[in-house]
């Protein structure tokens, strides 16, 4: 199971990042949400440990960038998939900027079920 999470996740990063057509189910919402926050938990934890050297930190730093700037285009790009499998306007994406709401459309996207089984 564990294999399989990572080999999804790297895949919709690499081949599905800029896929807004098509429909994904709630477990690949599920698998990425989980995946993205373990790595975002890793991220702090070892930008410690690389404090004191600084062409590291830099490049640490470039690295945490792109990493925030990919992940938001592949959830963006995974919520408009979901909102179509579940059958709603994909206009609805706007909602994840408003605070509060962002939460729960995040739940809606994923315990509603959709055309997917999973």
């Amino acid at each position: 199971m564990i294999s399989y999470m990572y080999n999804y996740f790297f895949r919709l990063l690499t081949t599905d990042l800029f896929n807004f057509s098509g429909c994904e189910g709630r477990l690949t919402y599920f698998l990425f949400l989980v995946n993205t926050f373990i790595f975002n938990a890793i991220l702090p934890i070892v930008f410690d440990m690389v404090k004191g050297i600084s062409i590291v930190n830099i490049l640490f730093a470039l690295f945490a960038i792109v990493w925030i700037i990919v992940s938001l285009i592949a959830h963006i790009s995974l919520i408009v998939r979901r909102l179509r499998d579940i059958n709603t306007s994909v206009f609805l994406f706007f909602l994840i900027i408003v605070p509060g709401i962002n939460i729960i459309l995040v739940l809606f996207l994923l315990f509603y079920p959709g055309e997917r089984s999973i």
